[in-house]
This record gives C-alpha cells, structure tokens and sequence, in this order.
C-alpha cells in the first residue's frame, strides 16, 4: 500500500471519528493541499475499493478501508 494511501486512510478515519461526515475539502484543509489533488486520490480510493462516497458527497471507510486502517 502507498504512503499516500495509508494516510488519507487515517484522516478519513480521524475526521469521522470528530465530525461525523467527512468530505474532499475537509480532506484538502488537513492536508494542505488543493480540493482537485484530493479530488483525484478520492477517486483512485474508490476504485481502489478503500472508500465510498454518497449522494451528499459524504465520504466513507469500506470494511477493506477500516481493515488497512488500524
């Protein structure tokens, strides 16, 4: 698993664990880095199979996100 992966992995799960809901700007303002940067490792996630993102644009940990996670 990439670097980058196991870290957004981890502030997915920090920034569910404090605010419930986490999306793509929540994901760029941790980070520092720009919504289209996060926009596109978002994407690789999902297809990947890490995480799933909702009709609210709500991101989520799928069990294989949760099991690299901990």
């Amino acid at each position: 698993m990439k670097k980058t992966t196991e870290g957004y992995l981890k502030m997915i799960r920090l920034l569910q664990k404090k605010n419930g809901k986490v999306r793509s700007v929540a994901i760029a303002e941790a980070f520092g880095v720009s919504k289209p940067t996060v926009s596109n490792i978002v994407k690789r996630l999902i297809a990947e199979g890490y995480i799933t993102m909702g009709g609210d644009y709500a991101i989520e940990l799928t069990d294989k996100g949760l099991l690299h996670n901990e």
